[in-house]
């Protein structure tokens, strides 16, 4: 793929250090795991280029590279999922209404049509 020829590494010095025969780039190109077995860094693992995320990398970084823990990894699955926070009964404003005009008691007669009217924009023609 023409993007692959003519890339040029971010890191400085990789493209004489590592060459660009990573075949089409996919994990299950044969010579794209033979070119992620063969320029593996101990500490670093890859370079920009390399999507670390797919199974193939993950494996061999187990495999190969250093290890590593990270302090968010002790705390997963402790915090509380925000979606909590999201949830709710979805009400129509309507409901909403209602319950403004149910706790105005003192509103009886024309005056309520009129406060009903204003409160949610309805033209009503007819008394309530």
């Amino acid at each position: 793929d023409k993007i692959l020829e003519n890339f040029k590494f971010i890191e400085e010095g990789l493209d004489l250090k590592l060459g660009k025969d990573f075949g089409s780039g996919y994990p299950s190109d044969p010579n794209t795991v033979l070119w992620l077995k063969n320029n593996l860094d101990y500490i670093f693992g890859y370079p920009r280029l390399i999507r670390f995320s797919w199974s193939t990398c993950e494996k061999i970084l187990e495999e190969k590279a250093a290890g590593c823990k990270w302090l968010d990894d002790e705390k997963e699955n402790h915090g509380v999922d925000i979606r909590k926070f999201l949830k709710g009964k979805k009400k129509h404003r309507m409901e909403d209404d209602e319950a403004i005009i149910n706790d105005m008691e003192d509103l009886n007669g024309p005056k309520r049509e009129t406060w009903i009217r204003d409160l949610i924009g309805l033209k009503i023609v007819e008394s309530l």
